[in-house]
């Protein structure tokens, strides 16, 4: 729908990721493979993981649009992004919290080099976070605003709530779906 109907130009996976449900790798290439996590990988972490919401909208709807034709250092930058998968794998594995934190760290630094993700509020929630115990973090979707996850260790968890939500962001109480989208037909008697 986004790329036919409304013109948008915009990536796969988010669309996959939650067709599916839980935690999952996949394998983009001429098809699309699905590697499941065990349940008890995603319980390892799931703990450390806080989802804030910007109270940000988005601004621009065709924010992908700078991805349509990518410049050498565009490309260098999601080759550094694909570089992290085996490393969060491992992480993900051993429900080492700090170095995921880290990777995905790491992964916001290139993730900026791509495209115009951020700004200058996104930029300051992001150096707040860290301030307020977090090890790292992303930003959800194709930027400007919506939801960030952040990797926080649990004896952090509710302070840095407290301390975001003042900073203006909504906390967002999550669970993790193994079912993937459902669509059902409720009939009104």
């Amino acid at each position: 729908i986004e790329n036919n109907d409304l013109k948008m130009f915009s990536g796969r996976q988010d669309h996959y990721a939650s067709s599916y449900g839980g935690l999952n790798l996949f394998e983009f290439k001429d098809k699309v493979t699905w590697y499941p996590f065990d349940r008890k990988y995603a319980e390892g972490i799931i703990p450390s993981l806080v989802l804030m919401h910007t109270n940000l909208d988005r601004p621009d709807p065709k924010i992908q649009e700078g991805l349509k034709h990518l410049n050498p250092q565009q490309v260098k930058a999601m080759d550094r992004i694909k570089s992290l998968v085996e490393p969060t794998i491992d992480a993900i594995g051993k429900s080492d919290i700090k170095r995921l934190g880290e990777i995905l760290d790491t992964g916001w630094q290139y993730k900026k080099e791509t495209n115009k993700v951020t700004n200058p509020r996104i930029d300051n929630i992001y150096a707040n976070s860290k301030h307020y115990g977090a090890i790292g973090g992303k930003l959800c979707g194709s930027g400007g605003g919506g939801h960030m996850l952040f990797v926080v260790p649990v004896n952090k968890r509710k302070k840095f709530i407290e301390n975001m939500t003042k900073e203006g962001l909504t906390h967002v109480d999550y669970s993790l779906d193994s079912n993937g989208t459902e669509v059902r037909i409720l009939w009104i008697v």
